[in-house]
């Protein structure tokens, strides 16, 4: 979490209501819009932040992406946290 707070810098604030108000859930009758539970966060290969957890409503599957593209800062930020991450774990494994 500390890693999304770093990329979205300021747009933070709207974490709570992407989480908790905009989820689209496919699997509820007439298109639940809703929140995401028992979620894990990780950067795709395009450095966007995915939310992947369960429909509060019916324990489904969902995700959330949030794009980190649209702003050159944090794409660069979100590129350069996956690297290390990446890194870390290369050689985290080798040892």
């Amino acid at each position: 979490m500390e890693d999304v707070e770093i990329i979205m810098g300021n747009d933070i604030i709207h974490l709570g209501r992407l989480l908790n108000n905009s989820i689209y859930c496919p699997h509820c009758r007439n298109g639940y819009t809703g929140a995401i539970d028992n979620y894990r966060i990780y950067l795709n290969k395009l450095d966007d932040i995915i939310f992947e957890g369960q429909c509060t409503k019916c324990k489904n599957r969902v995700a959330r992406y949030i794009e980190t593209g649209e702003t050159k800062s944090k794409a660069e930020i979100a590129r350069h946290i996956r690297t290390v991450k990446k890194e870390f774990k290369t050689t985290k494994t080798k040892k």
